[in-house]
């Protein structure tokens, strides 16, 4: 794969702090819905974080998916993520 040719990303992947946004998908409704609408709080999450978490709840990840992109198909636009809870006492990692 040549990656000469792949536009440089922007932002900050592990960035923490919480942004102003827009709702979801508010861009597909109809000019006089979108005005009434307001604004959302929101922050990234990396998916470090997000599978330490399913752990902490004592999930077993049976399958986490990458859904590829229909406009640059090596890239994910989505994932799935399927957990089971498991009913044992899980001891922390750190003390």
């Amino acid at each position: 794969m040549n990656t000469y040719n792949l536009k440089q990303p922007t932002g900050n992947y592990f960035d923490d702090s919480i942004k102003e946004g827009e709702v979801a998908f508010a861009k597909l409704l109809p000019e006089e819905e979108r005005s009434g609408l307001g604004k959302t709080l929101v922050r990234g999450w990396t998916v470090g974080e997000i599978l330490t978490a399913i752990g902490n709840m004592g999930l077993f990840i049976r399958t986490f998916e990458e859904i590829p992109s229909p406009t640059d198909p090596r890239f994910p636009e989505f994932y799935t993520l399927i957990a089971d809870k498991i009913d044992i006492e899980l001891s922390p990692l750190h003390p």
